[in-house]
């Protein structure tokens, strides 16, 4: 490829040269002969700059962060560029024609805390140590993540991209078993509980380094999953860590259609979200060049609201369903929870579901009274 298939694109503040025809869509970019960028994942980017602009407030020293698997380099060369303070980064693809293209961007960006390197991210990661290191794969990342986990340091992060939804998500149930040593659920719920099935496979990965992991920010959104975890090297740590890690049956999730109950995970059971670090990430925002400001703000601002709720979501049509009558709107159904001082919160997992600290019966007794007031 010569220079000419180049295009020059602004992300955030940083200019950066890309090959042509990479058009904006929803969903997982295919695989490609070339370095690929996807535009549909700058938030996913955003929130990347964002966090690191967090990490490097907290530390006195400089922040040492990987961009492991990175392609057209953008999200490595945005944080060198964007981020204020001290922090280094290294630009990694084992890809000859990503590396050149990543130097080439280098130049062209014209920045001296970042530097390119070509090698193969598990060799890099059992020789190298760093504060943050970010695994944005092309399909699953359970390959990536001993190495990662390795490559870390005491209260470092790990921030894991998985573009293998489906996979999560209970569609193929065989190749989450294969890859992530866990079962699934395909599900009304299946979204919450493929990303907890990722964060407890991330759980397990690091025990067997006796660290434990603290969940700062996991979400899942559009056609991926996302998930910050600190790594904690302690033992005790550790065991915290798997007491979190959880095999559940399907009998325990109420208002299931399904009358055959099945054993879901090994999957996290902990929290999912730090509000306080949620919320200092959103102080963040004001400072950086996000393209995608309105949307990662709300997104923040409801994990930051859903941190403190319990696993698992309801949503009032499979309610509805499984009684077997019309369901009430969900604005009078919150309305209803909150005169009768039930705790309830949205959940950014689906637009219609609700997390609450209210018994079945309770559900059910709100349900009717709801449908009430509708009518």
């Amino acid at each position: 490829m010569t220079p000419s298939h180049l295009s020059a694109i602004i992300e955030g503040s940083t200019p950066v040269l890309v090959y042509a025809h990479q058009e904006k869509r929803k969903g997982p970019a295919k695989k490609q002969q070339v370095p690929f960028y996807n535009p549909a994942m700058e938030m996913n980017r955003d929130i990347s700059i964002a966090f690191v602009q967090w990490l490097v407030k907290h530390h006195s020293r400089p922040v040492e962060v990987l961009d492991g698997l990175a392609s057209s380099g953008i999200r490595g060369l945005r944080i060198a560029n964007e981020v204020s303070g001290k922090v280094k980064v290294t630009i990694n693809d084992w890809s000859t024609l990503a590396f050149d293209l990543i130097q080439r961007n280098l130049s062209h960006v014209s920045v001296s805390n970042a530097c390119a390197t070509c090698e193969d991210v598990h060799v890099l990661l059992s020789r190298e140590r760093y504060d943050y290191v970010d695994i944005d794969p092309f399909g699953t990342p359970a390959i990536f993540v001993d190495s990662a986990v390795r490559g870390l340091r005491h209260k470092a992060i790990l921030a894991v991209t998985a573009t293998d939804t489906a996979t999560l998500c209970g569609v193929y149930p065989t190749v989450c078993r294969r890859r992530y040593g866990s079962r699934p659920y395909h599900s009304p719920m299946m979204h919450e509980i493929g990303l907890r099935i990722l964060i407890g496979f991330l759980a397990r990965v690091a025990t067997t380094f006796d660290a434990g992991i603290v969940p700062l920010l996991c979400y899942s959104t559009d056609h991926y999953m996302r998930v910050y975890v600190q790594i904690l090297r302690r033992v005790s740590d550790a065991n915290k860590s798997m007491e979190q890690v959880q095999i559940i049956s399907s009998s325990s999730l109420a208002f299931q259609s399904e009358k055959k109950h099945r054993d879901i995970g090994p999957l996290w059971m902990g929290m999912m979200e730090d509000a306080q670090t949620i919320g200092d990430i959103t102080d963040m925002i004001p400072m950086l060049h996000c393209g995608s400001e309105r949307e990662m703000r709300s997104l923040l601002e409801l994990l930051k609201k859903e941190a403190c709720a319990p696993p698992f979501f309801y949503t009032v049509n499979a309610i509805a369903s499984v009684l077997k009558t019309s369901p009430p709107s969900r604005s009078t159904l919150f309305q209803v929870f909150q005169e009768r001082n039930l705790g309830i919160w949205r959940t950014h997992v689906d637009p219609t579901g609700f997390k609450t600290t209210a018994t079945e019966s309770e559900i059910i007794e709100a349900f009717h009274q709801a449908k009430q007031v509708d009518q």
